[in-house]
């Protein structure tokens, strides 16, 4: 009879010793050392029969730590449960850059949380409007992926077939904005702490008016309806000689004519005064930074910008943005600890998941009290 070769012996008996509970959730198996020595064999021997282990989702790895038994491995065959694959939908497609820090650390904290308990990542693009995301949504439906984590389209609330997002069928968890009225959980920026610090940075810089800006509907976009709200308990807050006025550029703001207007209409209607920007998103804030500069305007010392996402994105003349940087990869991450937990039949522990941000302050912005106090 021929005999079993030893990385197949290890596997079956950790595979056993797993499914009847000997190894319980989350506990630590033998290291690859000790199961060598108990099987007579060499480390990679014992490798192999773990990367087994791991492709099938009993366990886990944690560089320098250790091989763990998954979460969701239970006393039962995990040949029998449903497919071990999450898909993941951005909405990126139409402009895919390898530098972007929102999709690449949204994406390592989902994989890296996702492959701790066994699971593969399968990423779905589409372009950033309604109608392209609920088109993704719908066409995944049918696929073999146990869930769907989502990062929400720019304007999903003002495509009218949202509703059909609803199923009973995989669990569904959001990134970056709820949908209005659909009982889903989303984890997302806390957009109201950063449109509060956008503000409150360009009213203690000494601007003399400041702005929120947008180039996206409220009405359709909860994230920036959260940071106009920021803006708006900010105002409330600082009772001072600073002005506040608000300016929604909704249509033709990818048009370098139509930007360029609305900031010389803003330079005019304020003339000798120095202006802040809170542009609610870092593209938005490049474009008009592109308009200053092609209107010969200081910035920041006669105009101030503030974007919002910490993004990374380059400026020209080697400024650097000011923004309110997001977390990602804890947004990320967070959004597979709730996969995790629905996938487990578990309720989510909350349905509204708030990942806090942080002022990173770049060269766009000027602090002229400090200014004035060194003269």
């Amino acid at each position: 009879m021929k005999a079993v070769p030893k990385h197949r012996l290890i596997f079956e008996t950790l595979q056993k010793n797993i499914e009847s509970g000997l190894y319980s959730p989350n506990s630590q198996l033998p290291t690859e050392q000790e199961l060598a020595d108990e099987f007579e064999t060499s480390r990679p021997t014992v490798v192999k029969a773990l990367d087994r282990l791991k492709d099938l989702g009993y366990v886990y790895r944690i560089q320098g730590k250790g091989t763990f038994v998954s979460e969701l491995s239970g006393s039962k065959s995990l040949s029998g449960l449903s497919p071990k694959i999450v898909s993941v939908v951005l909405p990126f497609a139409e402009y895919r850059n390898v530098a972007r820090l929102d999709e690449t650390n949204i994406l390592k904290g989902i994989q890296t949380r996702l492959a701790q308990c066994g699971y593969y990542t399968m990423i779905h693009y589409c372009n950033d409007n309604g109608v392209d995301f609920v088109n993704a949504i719908n066409s995944i439906k049918t696929t073999a992926s146990a869930g769907i984590i989502a990062y929400v389209s720019k304007d999903l609330m003002s495509c009218g077939d949202i509703y059909s997002l609803i199923s009973d069928d995989k669990p569904f968890v959001l990134i970056d904005q709820p949908i209005i009225g659909l009982d889903l959980p989303c984890i997302h920026a806390n957009n109201e702490q950063g449109g509060y610090h956008a503000t409150e940075h360009l009213v203690d810089c000494g601007y003399d008016v400041v702005y929120f800006i947008t180039d996206i509907n409220l009405n359709f976009n909860e994230s920036i309806r959260q940071r106009y709200i920021g803006f708006c308990k900010a105002v409330q807050d600082n009772k001072s000689d600073t002005k506040f006025n608000h300016l929604f550029i909704t249509q033709g703001s990818e048009d370098p004519d139509v930007l360029q207007s609305s900031i010389k209409q803003i330079i005019e209607k304020h003339q000798g005064k120095t202006i802040g920007l809170f542009c609610t998103n870092d593209y938005f804030a490049q474009r008009i930074f592109n308009s200053c500069a092609a209107l010969n305007i200081d910035v920041p010392k006669q105009v101030g910008i503030v974007g919002f996402d910490g993004l990374g994105i380059s400026l020209s003349n080697g400024k650097e943005l000011t923004t309110v940087a997001q977390d990602f990869y804890k947004i990320g991450k967070r959004a597979s600890d709730v996969m995790l937990q629905r996938l487990s039949n578990l309720p989510p522990s909350d349905i509204d998941v708030v990942v806090d941000v942080k002022l990173v302050v770049g060269t766009t912005t000027c602090d002229f009290k400090q200014t004035a106090q060194g003269e």
